[in-house]
């Protein structure tokens, strides 16, 4: 195959292993509907035998062929080969191989795309784990090799947009080690360029930045394993360092929920936190100072150092929306050990 019509051939290939999917699931869901329609035509007259060969065709059929497609070794082995830098044996030119590696990854993402929602209702996840390894690693790889002081914004890559679309359908350990390494990174890269460039501009995120957002927003909140908790604490200090610099009111509600649900994390959140919620005013922004202010005596002293001075103008002029911080601060005032003037 040559490179005019190579990329083209590839690409019907794949869509029909695509359309061959989701013409099984229609079938299945058909079978499904018949099996209903028979029990509940007459329970007297019933062919139990019939309803549940129907139901056992219903629940094989997309299966099997899920199996056959995803399985197969030239599937899991090219796809994000080129990003990994894993390319398998071939006889194609340096050329051709970027070419088509590039096709068939877009194509079997889109593959994997129609899949998992079925892969995730028949209980068969397990069908995806080379898949995730593949962009779990890649995004890694990519990740790791940026230039620190690097800060132009990255195009858009393969094994992102794969992230992006799949990462509900990917192990949790995998999610929390990509989100790491994105909180990791400079501050640049997860701004679009324009807003590094003017500062003034309302910001916009890049690429990494977008996707960090939406890995935050569903990132799972299940109750804080103390195994965990040395991931969580990085988790918590690296969003709170964050974000001043993104200013998204999806990520203070996330960081909000977190701390709501484990208030033990509190003390490792940066002091200067504190001052951006108080300056943000918004109903997320002031639930994080709350919970701040109730878990750690560094916040208590920072909020009386903001209210004597920095503050005393957003306190005159929004004294209904701090009332009920003030009030959480009395009560908690006396807590911690440092030393306050008498006079």
């Amino acid at each position: 195959l040559g490179r005019s019509v190579g990329p083209t051939h590839l690409q019907l290939l794949l869509d029909l292993l695509k359309h061959l999917v989701v013409h099984s699931e229609q079938l299945d869901t058909q079978n499904q509907q018949k099996a209903e329609a028979a029990r509940a035509e007459s329970d007297l007259f019933l062919d139990m035998e019939s309803v549940a060969s129907l139901e056992f065709v219903t629940n094989k059929t997309v299966e099997e062929v899920l199996v056959a497609i995803l399985k197969h070794p030239t599937l899991e082995s090219w796809f994000l080969a080129l990003e990994q830098k894993a390319l398998p044996p071939h006889t194609l030119s340096p050329i051709l191989v970027k070419l088509l590696a590039a096709h068939f990854s877009a194509g079997v993402l889109q593959l994997l795309v129609a899949s998992s929602p079925i892969l995730h209702k028949l209980g068969r996840l397990d069908l995806l784990a080379k898949y995730s390894e593949a962009i779990t690693w890649s995004v890694l790889r990519e990740l790791r090799t940026r230039n620190v002081n690097s800060a132009t914004a990255p195009k858009t890559l393969p094994q992102l947009e794969a992230l992006q679309e799949l990462h509900l359908y990917m192990e949790s350990v995998q999610i929390r080690e990509v989100t790491l390494a994105l909180l990791g990174l400079p501050e640049a890269h997860l701004l679009a360029q324009e807003a590094t460039q003017s500062p003034g501009k309302e910001r916009q995120l890049s690429s990494l930045g977008r996707t960090l957002v939406q890995l935050l927003k569903n990132s799972p909140q299940d109750q804080l394993q103390s195994s965990e908790l040395l991931w969580w604490a990085e988790y918590v200090r690296g969003l709170g360092a964050l974000l001043p610099t993104l200013a998204e009111h999806e990520l203070d509600t996330v960081f909000l929920q977190t701390l709501q649900r484990d208030p033990v994390l509190v003390p490792v959140v940066s002091a200067d936190l504190l001052e951006y919620c108080l300056v943000r005013r918004t109903k997320a922004a002031l639930g994080i100072a709350s919970l701040l202010l109730q878990h750690s005596s560094t916040h208590l002293l920072k909020f009386e150092l903001w209210c004597g001075q920095p503050g005393v103008g957003l306190l005159q002029e929004h004294l209904d929306d701090f009332l009920p911080l003030i009030h959480v601060y009395l009560q908690h005032r006396t807590q911690g050990c440092f030393m306050r003037p008498t006079g």
